[in-house]
């Protein structure tokens, strides 16, 4: 039997498979990459049951569709780029069933950029560097280091059982027009003038079209050095760097950035943050506040406890318990509500059963 679960009908603007990344390399040169939105990949994963390094797609500003191959368990989760099952809404921040032949598709939305599609069991490709995150630029990991595109095959892991049905119920990272960025201090920020760092903080800036998997150019006032020079010898740089080129105009590095780079760093995104940046789209607000590296971490540590299971919760609109005999079971009813018909399932003591069986069990 076939593990292919999505056939690749359209891979719209930007599809990637990611996973968390690829670690302990970038003393070689080679990025990271991974989630643009870290908490909606781990949510996706997290309602599915999943190890949270699972594979998912990552679809960039949405336009992509897919053919289901066999029956399945998905998720989606990040912005709401308006999916769609056989022409019809589906929700989003929850587990559906999805059937062979369904056709999954996603519109384009004026808020958030990236969507992440979770399937039960995880998605399978080679590993490469010990990551299957697609790295574009240098050809790395995901469907042959590329995008997705028409035709493509993507297979998963297969299951022996049903997944249970859940829902999140945690703060949800849609995107926004208007984004607040949490920031600690640069290892450059004394090439900058206090006046000129006053400014940083204090400007509304608009992020511009030049945005993809490497990085986001924002427009606005510029922020020059004290000499005007803005070279400097090459050094790390992490995710959320904000650079300032010659031109002034801050360009913050996103999961595909490179590992150095020879442009002054005012400031890097904390990683509380660093969520935000994998949904910021053209023409959204940007505005940084300056934050200390002791108060980073107690929020990063808060957010962690907010991305848990803890905010996952299984969708049962029925539960009995019922006592035969000497004998006691506890009965659970779901409902998959994206079908147009009444889509029910039912687990007995833990364990998924035909319906078929529970109605003749009553006759």
């Amino acid at each position: 039997m076939t593990n292919n679960c999505f056939k690749v009908l359209d891979g719209g603007f930007l599809t990637t498979i990611q996973d968390l990344g690829r670690f302990g390399f970038a003393s070689r040169g080679v990025s990271k990459s991974g989630p643009s939105d870290l908490n909606s990949f781990k949510i996706a994963n997290l309602l599915l049951e999943n190890n949270i390094n699972s594979l998912t797609l990552e679809v960039s500003y949405g336009l992509a569709k897919f053919l289901i191959l066999k029956p399945i368990t998905i998720s989606i989760t990040g912005a709401n780029l308006n999916p769609l099952l056989n022409d019809n809404k589906i929700p989003m921040w929850r587990t559906l069933n999805v059937e062979k032949n369904d056709i999954l598709s996603f519109g384009s939305s004026n808020i958030g950029f990236r969507s992440y599609v979770g399937v039960a069991g995880g998605i399978n490709v080679p590993l490469v560097l010990g990551s299957g995150a697609t790295h574009l630029a240098s050809g790395l990991g995901g469907f042959s280091g590329e995008k997705l595109s028409k035709d493509d095959l993507i297979s998963s892991y297969p299951l022996k059982d049903k997944k249970k049905m859940f829902m999140y119920i945690g703060k949800k990272n849609e995107g926004s027009k208007n984004i607040k960025l949490r920031v600690i201090s640069g290892p450059q920020e004394d090439l900058f003038s206090s006046k000129v760092v006053d400014r940083f903080y204090s400007e509304t800036f608009k992020a511009t079209e030049k945005l993809d998997r490497i990085g986001v150019t924002l427009e606005g006032s510029t922020i020059p050095t004290h000499s005007g020079n803005h070279d400097i010898i090459s050094d790390f740089t992490p995710e959320g760097s904000i650079q300032i080129p010659g031109n002034g105009k801050p360009l913050i590095l996103l999961s595909d950035c490179q590992t150095t780079g020879g442009y002054p760093k005012i400031g890097v995104v904390a990683s509380i943050d660093l969520p935000k940046l994998g949904q910021i789209g053209a023409n959204d607000s940007i505005e940084f506040e300056k934050i200390t590296v002791e108060d980073a971490e107690r929020l990063y540590k808060i957010q962690n406890e907010e991305v848990s299971k803890k905010n996952i919760s299984e969708i049962v609109i029925k539960e009995y318990s019922i006592g035969i005999i000497d004998s006691k079971y506890h009965v659970k009813l779901y409902k998959n509500d994206h079908k147009d018909s009444e889509d029910f399932q039912i687990t007995v003591n833990g364990k998924y059963v035909e319906i078929e069986e529970v109605i003749d069990s009553f006759h």
